[in-house]
C-alpha cells in the first residue's frame, strides 16, 4: 500500500486545522484524516488531540478507534473525522467517519463513503463501520470540507494513481475551495505491504 496526502491552511493562516495520520500496526494500515472545527490555531489543536489519539490506539476497528479520538478531543473545539482500516492479506477495507469529512473508492466500481452528523470531541456515539472488498490498486481517497464534494477522479489523474502524493496534491490544487483549510489524502491500495 502508498499512501500520500496534501494539505493546506486557509489563507492568510499560519495554523492548519486539518491532518492525517497514517500508520500500520500488526497487519493492518490505518488512516485517519481529521478537520479541527474552523480554521487557524484552535482548530489545529483540536487535530492534534485527535491524530495523537490515532497514534497510540493499537487494537480496534474504526468505531473503536474514534471512540478514543472523541475522548481525546473533549478539551478542544472538536473535529470532523474519518478512519480508514485496510486489511491488505484479505483484501477488506473498513471505514467510519463523523462530520463534514468525506470518501471515495475508486476502482472497478465507485463507492461513495458516507459520514454521519457529528463532531469528534463532543461525546460521540460511533457510526457502525462500513466494510468493503477491494481490488489490487483500488484508490481510497479521502477529503476534508475545504475541498469542494464533486471531487472527482478523471482519467488522467488515474493514471497517477499509482503516485498517491501526487494525486492528493493535484485534488487539493484542482478542488480547494479557499475558505477553511483543506486536505486530501490518497492510497493506493495493493494485497500486499512492503
Amino acid at each position: 500500500m502508498i499512501v500520500g496526502g496534501a494539505r493546506r491552511a486557509l489563507g492568510g493562516e499560519t495554523w492548519c486545522g486539518d491532518a492525517w495520520g497514517w500508520r500500520r500496526v500488526g497487519a493492518v494500515d490505518r488512516i485517519a484524516l481529521v478537520d479541527g472545527l474552523g480554521h487557524g490555531r484552535e482548530a489545529a489543536a483540536a487535530a492534534d488531540a485527535a491524530l495523537a489519539a490515532f497514534a497510540t490506539v493499537d487494537d480496534g476497528d474504526p468505531e473503536q478507534i474514534l471512540r478514543r479520538m472523541d475522548e481525546a478531543a473533549r478539551t478542544t473545539r472538536g473535529a470532523a473525522v474519518v478512519v480508514a482500516c485496510i486489511e491488505p492479506a484479505m483484501r477488506r477495507l473498513v471505514v467510519a467517519g463523523v462530520g463534514n469529512v468525506r470518501a471515495v473508492l475508486f476502482g472497478r466500481r465507485r463507492v461513495h463513503i458516507e459520514s454521519v452528523p457529528g463532531i469528534v470531541g463532543t461525546g460521540i456515539r460511533a457510526p457502525r463501520p462500513l466494510v468493503l472488498d477491494w481490488s489490487d490498486r483500488d484508490l481510497l481517497v479521502m477529503w476534508t470540507d475545504g475541498v469542494a464534494t464533486g471531487l472527482d477522479i478523471d482519467r488522467s489523474l488515474l493514471r497517477l494513481k499509482h503516485e498517491p502524493d501526487a494525486v492528493a496534491r493535484q485534488l487539493l490544487a484542482d478542488y480547494a475551495t479557499g475558505t477553511d483549510d483543506a486536505a486530501v489524502v490518497c492510497a493506493l491500495l495493493t494485497g500486499a505491504s512492503p
